[in-house]
């Protein structure tokens, strides 16, 4: 092996190393925020409707364990949306309408129906306009508080110095 080979190795090394630290932390903080989700929401939940003979959407349930682990590894941020009173949060029904009419979009026969909606702004189309809008306000809200935070955070961090 040459010089210029060995002197690579250690930064190619150094690299991987540094790829690896970011995936395991990732994949820490995803087990965590899930098991929490888990053990302190789902659960609950479910063994409440067994112990009282209840009747529950499945689907609905999942969605809202859906949308609280994807909103709290995002966004840190907690909608709270899947606990027992199943609140309707305006976010999570704009984001599942989103969700659901672009999926749509891929079962039609022929793609020119939803891109007329699009063009004269109908129907499914306006509402996916809609929803995509509260989403994005949703997400630009929360993203405001946290850049808030972390400059309210590096003004306590650097009044110490």
């Amino acid at each position: 092996m040459d010089v210029r080979r060995r002197q690579q190795l250690p930064h190619l090394n150094h690299r991987n190393q540094s790829h690896e630290f970011n995936t395991k932390s990732l994949k820490h903080f995803v087990e965590h925020v899930v098991d929490v989700e888990i053990n302190e929401r789902l659960l609950p939940i479910l063994i409440a409707a067994a112990a009282q003979h209840l009747v529950l959407d499945l689907q609905d349930i999942l969605q809202r364990f859906a949308f609280d682990n994807i909103c709290r590894i995002a966004f840190g941020y907690d909608p709270s949306y899947l606990t027992s009173s199943f609140p309707n949060l305006k976010f999570a029904v704009a984001f599942e309408d989103a969700v659901r009419i672009s999926t749509e979009r891929f079962l039609v026969i022929t793609p020119i129906l939803w891109k007329i909606k699009r063009f004269f702004n109908m129907g499914s189309e306006q509402r996916l306009k809609e929803a995509v809008s509260e989403v994005r306000e949703f997400a630009e809200n929360i993203l405001n508080e946290k850049k808030q935070e972390l400059a309210g955070g590096l003004r306590l961090c650097c009044r110490g110095l």
